[in-house]
């Protein structure tokens, strides 16, 4: 691999993008339920959801645009943030 070149490198990198680029604009088109839905392939979660525990994780694919799965859980936390307020001059209570 030392025999690879700058422009070789970005030749090639710009071949493969363009080719994930002409993927991602091609329609796809499913048959759900009885109905027939078109979406390109990035929209295919906003179109049809996804279940993120079923199937398991499976992070890297051969296919494109392939929905992988990712749990992610908002914890409680003790962190404070600073917001503007009012108070009542009168009760000093907050309005």
């Amino acid at each position: 691999m030392d025999d690879l070149t700058l422009r070789y490198t970005l030749k090639y990198l710009a071949i493969v993008v363009g080719e994930e680029y002409r993927a991602s604009t091609e329609v796809q088109t499913d048959t759900v339920g009885g109905e027939t839905r078109s979406y390109l392939p990035p929209d295919k979660v906003f179109d049809y959801g996804f279940d993120p525990l079923q199937g398991g994780f499976k992070a890297s694919s051969a296919e494109p645009f392939e929905v992988f799965d990712q749990w992610v859980e908002v914890l409680p936390t003790d962190q404070m943030v600073a917001v503007e307020v009012k108070y009542d001059p009168k009760t000093g209570m907050q309005v």
